[in-house]
């Protein structure tokens, strides 16, 4: 036998696998066997149609571990089984098991309760863990979850599980997590009307369901673990908002060692736009410390999500080459990676279109955000960003056509349809400056600094019109309600201040946090230094005499719910129907030149 012939054999004995080595074996393995034994659900079931849409939400959330595209069957029955999961990527449903979430006639119970279970084999097809006939012997090996450090009082209890029955726990954890990522009720599984989910699931098969199944932990213990897990990701909730604070107040890099600690925990679409926002803004400061022109050009729309879904677990432009930054490849990772788990998660996909616009991807931005569109038309966050990669496609050579006229015209009717959004004025205003309509930016940059007279864009605005000479808008003053704990070390009398405080310590790689809480009060030290002091408003201030006496903020941060944070120089407030609720001290930072740091939102 000639070498050549020798490495042909070897070739085709590793790379073509053979029949045993297959993920399916037997034709059991195959949803058609299934389909063809037991026949469909009939298809024309409204509550067909609803378990699909569950499962697609589900399926988004979950993380892609699994060899296969997972497909969801929905058989009228499936013998002695009504939920499993096959090798070739098929999660199996029965007309039975969909009866026996929504029997109380509770849709939003039973779409929890159904969601729990679609996660549930989702979990087991990413570990390999499918369904097996009787006879067959069970795969005795179970995947550790690498994922998570468990706490002591659940290791004590998974020490004491068979290999078997922690398969099945691995499945329940990640459900949970599944779950609530994708919008569900957590709760809903381990407290439903005085009973929990697999009390219920078990009563409704009859007794000899439970008794036949072992398999599985029993109801009780399967409740207790996920309770644990969940008391375990509510402490973690801490870590997620001392992130979004730290992010507002200029502290990038700190907020990303909390965010990217609890995202270890609970990867869900908030926390991966979240952490991919932060890196757009250290792209932005970057650019900005060698370039502020290119890194404020345009006033690009950008949310931060202020809420985790993971709090359902609680009790009820033209690129320069010298001024590029690879902070931007990994905002897009995570941005991307956000609006795969929820195609209809719209911070995600603005947040995502300004990296594109700021990494020269302007097709591509623009595809983005038509899709943005298509759910709503009007939304103006998706028009301003639509109208500047737009814009930016003009010099484009492939493309040969100057946008200016259709970003103009689009601009415009975003203010005219938004009177009080400032970023389409500011747009609009640099767009005809920089074709040479002089007289119509100076009226737009006029109404920009009307409506946002403060901060880094407003700067950029008043050198553009030429308006140098304005008074300064945001007020350095403190806030007059006294600080309850004192700035900086914490010695005797910080310690004297704190001696009735809860503490908490988060050690995450380099950051040492201590988180100190009483009542709504809750001071922030990073390594044994208090830099955050927040707390309630004892007064009752609306917005119109916050801003008569500290006069206007430098940022408003946007959010999904009815509230706000406002930054000014010395403090934050969040605002919640249109009234101050809690106050944010922190110790005024140094001028910044560059009009980078804390200023560059």
């Amino acid at each position: 036998m000639t070498m050549n012939k020798y490495l042909l054999i070897l070739l085709i004995f590793f790379i073509i696998p053979t029949h045993h080595s297959a993920g399916a074996q037997n034709e059991t393995d195959h949803a058609s066997w299934w389909i063809k034994t037991y026949g469909l659900h009939d298809t024309g079931d409204k509550m067909v149609s609803r378990v699909h849409g569950i499962f697609n939400k589900v399926n988004a959330a979950a993380d892609k571990q699994s060899k296969h595209f997972p497909k969801l069957i929905i058989l009228k029955s499936a013998g002695k089984d009504n939920a499993l999961c096959l090798p070739d990527g098929a999660v199996i449903l029965t007309q039975t098991a969909i009866s026996a979430c929504y029997n109380n006639g509770n849709l939003q119970m039973g779409d929890s309760k159904i969601a729990f279970i679609i996660a549930h084999e989702l979990a087991h097809l990413s570990n390999g863990d499918f369904w097996q006939p009787p006879d067959m012997p069970s795969n005795k090996s179970s995947k550790a979850n690498d994922k998570h450090q468990y706490p002591a009082d659940m290791l004590i209890l998974l020490n004491s599980l068979e290999d078997t029955k922690l398969k099945e726990f691995h499945a329940d954890d990640f459900a949970i997590i599944y779950m609530t990522m994708a919008g569900y009720d957590p709760l809903i599984i381990i407290n439903s009307g005085g009973s929990n989910f697999f009390h219920q699931w078990h009563a409704y098969f009859g007794t000899t369901h439970d008794k036949t199944n072992d398999t599985h932990p029993p109801a009780e213990q399967r409740a207790q673990l996920i309770a644990l897990r969940i008391n375990d990701i509510v402490r973690s909730i801490k870590q997620f908002e001392i992130g979004i604070r730290l992010y507002q107040l200029g502290k990038y890099k700190d907020a990303l060692v909390f965010l990217e600690s609890f995202c270890e925990k609970f990867p869900s679409r908030e926390v991966y736009n979240n952490i991919g926002l932060i890196y757009y803004q250290l792209g932005i400061n970057q650019i900005a410390s060698c370039d502020p022109d290119l890194a404020y050009r345009f006033k690009l729309s950008t949310f931060i999500d202020t809420e985790t879904r993971a709090a359902k677990m609680r009790k009820p432009n033209t690129q320069r080459n010298r001024c590029q930054s690879d902070y931007f490849q990994h905002a897009i990772r995570y941005l991307r990676n956000a609006c795969e788990k929820d195609p209809f998660y719209i911070p995600a996909y603005i947040n995502y279109s300004s990296a594109l616009i700021m990494t020269g991807q302007y097709v591509r931005a623009a595809g983005v955000l038509r899709d943005v569109m298509k759910t709503d038309k009007n939304l103006p966050d998706a028009l301003n960003n639509f109208a500047v990669a737009l814009y930016l496609m003009g010099p484009d050579p492939f493309i040969k056509v100057d946008m200016f006229s259709d970003a103009s015209l689009m601009l415009k009717e975003v203010i005219k349809n938004n009177p009080n959004y400032p970023d389409a004025c500011f747009n609009l205003a640099r767009i005809q400056d920089e074709r040479g309509r002089y007289a119509a930016s100076k009226e737009n940059w006029e109404n920009f600094l009307r409506l946002e007279p403060s901060g880094v864009f407003a700067k950029s605005a008043q050198l553009a019109s030429g308006k140098t000479d304005l008074p300064v808008q945001c007020k350095n003053i403190p806030f007059e309600e006294k600080i309850p704990v004192q700035f900086g070390e914490i010695n005797a009398i910080a310690q004297k201040q704190l001696k009735d405080f809860d503490k908490q310590i988060f050690k995450i790689g380099a950051v040492y946090c201590e988180l100190y809480t009483l009542n709504d009060i809750q001071v922030i030290a990073l390594d044994d230094v208090i830099e955050i002091v927040e707390a309630p408003v004892t007064d009752r201030i609306d917005l119109a005499a916050l801003h008569s006496k500290y006069g206007n903020s430098l940022v408003t941060f946007k959010s999904l719910v009815d509230k706000k944070t406002l930054l000014f120089k010395r403090f934050a407030v969040d605002v919640q129907d249109g009234i101050i609720k809690k106050v944010v001290h922190f110790e005024e930072r140094p001028p910044n030149d560059q009009m980078g740091g804390l200023f560059s939102f």
